[in-house]
């Protein structure tokens, strides 16, 4: 399983901040230190979409399967996330769960465009995650639960591939969810 904190280093203590707080502090970390989109290179990208690849393979039913996974642990990592999804603040996501599975086919859909999109031309990648951003910024996401997915897709990915998912796939995912996360993050602090 990923560590605890593999996305959660520059986060520490986000969660104690106002949301003012929150907005400064993202602001600085993800746009000031984080590399561009252009800097991720092909064997990273290549790790990130055959994992991906590789548990949808592995799944009968992959969005449901894998977004369910997601969403327990982000809800088990970060409760306050249960509200973004409509769920109530007790309430689980449950496989085959009707509610579940329209988020869990949301959120594998958002990434399976993305991951679609990744390569040496970035524009039209950077374009989406600006509406991704906008969409997050919307429904009232906070930037402090943006650590918390990371470390959700990387659980949900390990548990489909076990043994398989190597370190080497876990800081590929770890790199290129950071900037995917970054380009989000960007769009939603700089938009009005």
């Amino acid at each position: 399983l990923p560590s605890p904190g593999a996305f959660t280093p520059a986060f520490e203590g986000l969660r104690r901040l106002s949301p003012q707080q929150q907005h400064n502090l993202a602001s600085t970390i993800y746009i000031d230190t984080f590399a561009t989109m252009k800097e991720m290179n092909y064997n990273t990208i290549s790790r990130v979409t055959e994992t991906w690849e590789t548990c949808r393979r592995r799944s009968a039913n992959f969005e449901d399967e894998v977004g369910t996974l997601m969403l327990q642990k982000l809800f088990e990592l970060q409760p306050k996330t249960r509200v973004v999804f409509g769920f109530d603040k007790d309430e689980e996501p449950v496989m085959g769960n009707k509610k579940t599975s329209v988020h869990a086919h949301t959120v594998v859909s958002m990434f399976d465009s993305v991951l679609q999109m990744l390569g040496p031309d970035t524009e039209l990648l950077e374009d989406i995650l600006k509406q991704v951003g906008k969409r997050h910024k919307d429904f009232g996401v906070s930037p402090s639960y943006f650590p918390y997915m990371g470390q959700a897709i990387t659980h949900a990915l390990q548990v489909k591939m076990g043994d398989s998912f190597t370190e080497g796939h876990q800081e590929s995912w770890e790199e290129v969810y950071e900037e995917l996360s970054s380009e989000i993050l960007k769009s939603m602090l700089n938009s009005d």
